[in-house]
């Protein structure tokens, strides 16, 4: 049971104006949330920096539709191996946790949560200004979204790409940031160190940073995070919980509250359902192979497919528009190579 792991809080959706996210939030106060139909839950790690946060998120506008969000409270006990199988359960449920915490330890319970979870490895996908990849985590693709060269050492980076992990600069990111929404939406874990933004929009940072990502930039990741259906969990660290003040705490509750804005907005697209998906064909003259191009009515997303045995994997209009041209985009020439 959930509640095992968890220790109630002092919430209550009364306090709130109806027009607040808090008046539709399910606390875990007296009574613990029925989870089943809510699928989504907030998770303290650390009481009170996530109380600060919480201040913050539930005063903001509840015009999110159809949400349906539960805070089961925060955990008992500070430990990697106590976490562990508190989200383990969470996913064994199809309950998508929102794990906040500052310590960046916290990242290592979520992927020993999903180790013990699913047989097969997972893609992590982890927004962060350097590579954060300790020896032993066990995932099938790792993806760093923003980092930046002045972190990255030249043996981290090897090791990404002698696997064929994906690196995506902040620079690459900030030159079209629509481009690497079918990258976060292949992924099933998306944690976001609070490194990767700038200094000035987060004061109480560990490893703070004059540059990195604005807010904004950083919130529109969060809402692409939460629209995709893949998703089964997100994460929020890397902030020194004794120096949490008033901005900091703004914009984690920003940051979570664009995330929820994007879980409102999943149309149950691949991988829930191919029922609404178009496909197009595309002959690569060159390397005499046809690729399928995916598109939703739904969304308007994209997916291609190299056979038919394969998944379909994320990809992007100006993906599907230069292959029609005979030409190939990073995204689709990494996965020939695969």
């Amino acid at each position: 049971m959930l509640q095992n792991w968890l220790q109630p809080i002092d919430y209550q959706n009364e306090a709130y104006e109806k027009d607040q996210l808090g008046s539709k939030v399910h606390f875990h106060s007296t009574d613990f949330p029925k989870l089943q139909k809510l699928k989504i839950a907030l998770i303290g790690l650390e009481q009170n920096n996530t109380d600060a946060i919480r201040d913050e998120l539930f005063e903001m506008s509840g015009t999110l539709s159809q949400l349906k969000l539960a805070d089961i409270g925060n955990v008992r006990k500070q430990d990697v191996n106590f976490i562990t199988p508190l989200l383990k359960e969470c996913l064994e449920g199809e309950i998508l946790p929102i794990v906040v915490g500052g310590k960046s330890e916290w990242t290592k319970a979520m992927l020993h949560a999903y180790a013990q979870f699913k047989s097969n490895s997972i893609h992590w996908l982890a927004i962060d200004d350097r590579i954060r990849l300790e020896k032993g985590f066990n995932v099938g693709h790792y993806t760093i979204l923003g980092g930046q060269a002045h972190h990255t050492y030249r043996n981290e980076k090897q090791r990404i790409e002698k696997k064929g992990w994906d690196y995506v600069s902040l620079g690459q990111v900030r030159a079209d940031i629509k481009e690497v929404e079918p990258t976060i939406r292949d992924a099933d874990l998306v944690t976001l160190h609070l490194a990767t933004l700038k200094f000035s929009e987060a004061p109480a940072q560990i490893n703070p940073s004059p540059s990195g990502f604005f807010l904004e930039e950083a919130c529109q990741l969060a809402r692409y995070a939460g629209m995709s259906d893949k998703l089964t969990a997100f994460g929020i660290t890397g902030f020194d919980w004794e120096k949490l003040e008033l901005q900091t705490a703004q914009s984690v509750a920003q940051i979570i509250w664009y995330f929820l804005d994007g879980f409102c907005n999943r149309k149950s697209d691949y991988p829930a359902s191919t029922s609404n998906l178009v496909q197009y064909l595309v002959h690569l003259k060159e390397q005499d192979i046809h690729v399928g191009f995916w598109k939703s009515l739904k969304s308007g997303r994209w997916w291609f497919q190299i056979t038919d045995h394969q998944p379909l994997i994320p990809c992007s209009y100006e993906d599907y528009k230069q292959a029609s041209r005979g030409e190939l985009t990073d995204r689709l020439m990494n996965s020939l190579g695969r």
